[in-house]
C-alpha cells in the first residue's frame, strides 16, 4: 500500500489505491471458500502451498521494480527522483525512456576524478590483455585484503567498451535535464570526505 502510490501519477493515485484496497477482502473471501471445499479432500497442507505460490511471485517481480522516487530522494539522488517523477507524469503509456546523463569516455571520467580528488592523473591506459596478466600476478599476492574488490575481470571488460546510451527521447518528450557528471562526482567525493571515509 505504501509503495504503490510512489509509482502512480497524482491524477490516478487515489483510484488505483482504492482498487487495491478493495481487492484485499475479495482475496480473503476467495481463500476461505477454496479452503472450505478443498481441505476436506486433500488436506490443509495442499491449500497452504497453493495459496503461498502467488506470494513467491513477489520475489520474482521485485527485481523488476525500480527504486521509488522517495528512496532516490532519501539517498540524495534528487535529480534521478525528479526524472522518474517526470516520466510518470508526462511519459506516454507503453513507451520506454532512457533516463541518463552525459556520455563521457573513461579517459574523461578518470581526468574528472583526478581533478576533483587530487589523485594522480592517468596518462597510460591499461589494455584489457595487460589487465588479465596483472590480475594473474595479483592473485599470487598473499595479502589479498589490500587489493580492491573492484579489481576484477568483469569491471575491466566493461571498462574496455564504449557503453553509450541515447537519452534524446527523454530530453525531447519529457523535457528532461541533467547535471554534468562532474557535479555528481564532486558531491560523492565531498560526501565521503566529510564523513572521513577516504582514509
Amino acid at each position: 500500500t505504501s509503495m504503490l502510490p510512489e509509482f502512480l501519477p497524482k491524477g490516478s493515485r487515489g483510484r488505483y489505491v482504492a482498487v487495491m484496497e478493495g481487492l484485499l477482502p475479495v482475496g480473503i473471501i476467495t481463500a476461505g471458500v477454496l479452503a472450505y471445499f478443498i481441505v476436506p479432500s486433500v488436506g490443509w497442507r495442499f491449500v497452504f502451498v497453493a495459496e503461498a505460490l502467488p506470494a513467491l511471485w513477489l520475489l520474482v517481480i521485485r527485481r523488476k521494480i525500480p527504486e521509488s522516487p522517495r528512496w532516490l530522494e532519501a539517498v540524495g539522488l534528487t535529480d534521478e527522483a525528479d526524472k522518474v517523477m517526470t516520466a510518470m507524469e508526462k511519459g506516454k503509456t507503453g513507451e520506454r525512456y532512457i533516463i541518463g546523463g552525459e556520455n563521457v569516455s573513461y579517459k574523461q571520467l578518470a581526468d574528472t576524478i583526478s581533478r576533483i580528488t587530487g589523485a594522480p592523473k592517468v596518462y597510460l591506459p591499461l589494455p584489457f590483455w595487460m589487465a588479465k596478466i596483472l590480475k594473474l600476478v595479483l592473485d599470487l599476492y598473499k595479502n589479498k585484503n589490500r587489493i580492491s574488490k573492484l579489481f576484477n575481470m568483469s569491471m575491466f571488460r566493461v571498462a574496455s567498451h564504449f557503453l553509450y546510451f541515447d537519452s534524446s527521447k527523454a530530453i525531447r518528450e519529457l523535457n528532461m535535464r541533467y547535471e554534468p557528471h562532474e557535479h555528481s562526482i564532486r558531491n560523492a567525493y565531498e560526501w565521503y570526505r566529510d564523513r572521513k571515509m577516504l582514509n
